[in-house]
């Protein structure tokens, strides 16, 4: 029995310091462990936003490049196919456009395939939207500066705002369309266009910066678009043969 005591005497146990030492350890690690889950929960929403505003780009990218590429030549005065594109700026395009007609859906023998239409791009930099605007119309076309009584605007985009790459000329970073000619690879300065140059347009460069619907201004999260629109323009006839292009099918 005394053998006994002594050797529990002897089993002194952790010292005071060492306790403490130990405690602090695990403080450490455990705040490490705190601030990594802090930092997951953090990113995450921010990863949504990412990914919500790539998804939004390529809803963007189809709605707009389908519009554009829609675009096509009527016949004028005299019979003479006229170019596409009736007037543009840094944030809107108007164009005439060819879409089919319903006759043409239901039957197969409709000799008019396609009807044409006035649309018209536009970006409102105070609302950050791109909205587009048609005019139907049978015979002479109607002003595009008048807004059209017989369609309802269409919202393309919301939370949209320029990218800075539509037009890289100096003075035009904010401009959400880019007009190139055929054959060139510099914009146009839309402010000083001549007629020549805008019935040369052959494509469109769209260019904007798309947010989450969350309206975060959390500005990596905001997803880039930027892609050149091919135009159709009427061919130029040299000896009976057309010549130039990409030329208007009607």
């Amino acid at each position: 029995m005394r053998r006994l005591c002594a050797l529990l005497r002897r089993d002194e146990g952790m010292t005071l310091i060492e306790l403490m030492t130990t405690l602090i350890i695990g403080s450490v690690v455990m705040l490490a462990l705190f601030a990594l889950v802090d930092q997951a929960f953090r990113a995450a929403p921010k990863r949504r936003d990412r990914g919500a505003a790539a998804q939004r780009r390529r809803i963007a990218r189809e709605r707009l490049s389908r519009d554009l590429r829609s675009a096509g030549c009527v016949a004028g005065t005299g019979g003479a196919l006229q170019a596409p594109l009736i007037s543009a700026g840094d944030t809107q395009v108007t164009f005439y456009t060819a879409v089919p007609a319903k006759s043409a859906i239901d039957d197969a023998d409709a000799t008019n395939d396609f009807v044409p239409e006035i649309h018209q791009l536009v970006y409102d930099p105070v609302a950050k939207t791109l909205t587009r605007k048609r005019w139907t119309f049978t015979g002479v076309p109607p002003d595009p500066s008048v807004t059209p009584a017989n369609q309802p605007d269409d919202v393309l985009l919301t939370d949209v705002e320029p990218s800075g790459t539509a037009n890289t000329l100096p003075g035009h970073a904010s401009a959400v369309f880019g007009l190139i000619p055929e054959d060139g690879t510099t914009p146009l300065d839309p402010s000083t266009m001549t007629a020549a140059q805008k019935a040369s347009v052959a494509r469109v460069r769209v260019g904007v910066r798309v947010a989450p619907r969350n309206g975060t201004t959390y500005a990596p999260a905001k997803a880039t678009f930027e892609e050149d629109v091919t135009m159709r323009l009427p061919p130029a006839y040299s000896g009976g043969t057309a010549v130039g292009g990409p030329a208007c099918q009607v």
